[in-house]
């Protein structure tokens, strides 16, 4: 009974993925706008029709002008205020949100984070620790830019570079091992999809490496030294490492409750230390990647 209600718990969760309910209310202002529009040219044609319409009809024909002009009016304004406020999320984004970043100091204020963080200022970097969920770049999202760093783990279990960040349950990440396949995870709400099929990084631990994370659409450069690997992210993501207990036997044939679009389009960066991993964190550098062919 347990595993059915986690089932369900979990079906009703996804039936509420973000920004599904906003697509739904659009679609039915749309609707409601398309109707009254051709509601209106209907009673309007209807004029012409010969004069010998009683006054009963003439009542009707008033009466569903103004209330079609009337929904016609309300879903307009709804739908321009609405056009009106995406242009100005995506100016707010592409200008501000954006732009370019450059850690001159370490500042703990600049990040959300869970976990231990902190400033070692003999190394004048930014150390996090004990953290299941990790750290990102406040109030920054970019879709397509090159980010450089020096990073060093404390000892031999890795950390995680974090990018495409919505808050701290939401992003990708490429998870580095000293002596092991880097590996990417994508992480929600509801759990983790976790793939060890990319070629292996060396690092040492507690030694400073340079590092250069290239963004551009679905593709994925990540340079550590000499050492490249590009990557594509799929389209979509299975959650192989759900949060919830899941009994196979209760999930119906026609349902693919643990497949995931890929919609981390634009997000943060940031890292990831769990458990008695430790990662050290300097030079931070964001840039915008040139439009160029």
């Amino acid at each position: 009974m347990a595993s059915t209600d986690d089932l369900k718990n979990l079906i009703q969760l996804i039936q509420q993925l973000k920004g599904k309910r906003a697509r739904d209310f659009i679609s039915a202002i749309m609707y409601i706008f398309f109707i009254s529009l051709l509601g209106l040219i209907g009673l309007y044609f209807l004029k012409y029709f010969p004069k010998s319409l009683n006054e009963q009809v003439r009542i009707a024909h008033g009466t569903l002008t103004v209330l079609f002009g009337i929904l016609f009016s309300l879903t307009t304004l709804i739908l321009l205020i609405l056009g009106i406020q995406k242009v100005c999320r995506y100016l707010w984004r592409v200008i501000w949100r954006s732009r370019n970043y450059t850690m001159l100091m370490p500042k703990i204020d600049e990040w959300n984070f869970q976990g231990l963080i902190g400033i070692d200022e003999q190394e004048n970097a930014i150390w996090l620790t004990d953290s299941e969920a990790g750290c990102y770049l406040r109030s920054r999202e970019w879709k397509n830019c090159q980010i450089h760093f020096q990073a060093k783990c404390k000892d031999a279990t890795g950390f995680g570079i974090l990018f495409r960040v919505q808050d701290l349950e939401h992003y990708w990440m490429f998870k580095l091992n000293p002596g092991q396949n880097l590996s990417d995870h994508y992480r929600t709400e509801r759990g983790w999809q976790i793939l060890n099929q990319l070629p292996q990084i060396n690092i040492e631990a507690n030694k400073w490496y340079d590092f250069r994370l290239v963004l551009s659409g679905n593709k994925v450069k990540l340079e550590v030294n000499d050492n490249i690997v590009e990557y594509y992210l799929p389209a979509s993501v299975i959650l192989n490492n759900p949060f919830f207990p899941i009994n196979i036997a209760d999930i119906k044939l026609d349902t693919n409750i643990l497949t995931l679009p890929n919609n981390y389009r634009y997000g943060s960066i940031g890292f990831r230390a769990c458990g008695g991993e430790k990662v050290y964190f300097r030079k931070l550098k964001v840039t915008g990647l040139s439009f160029k062919k």
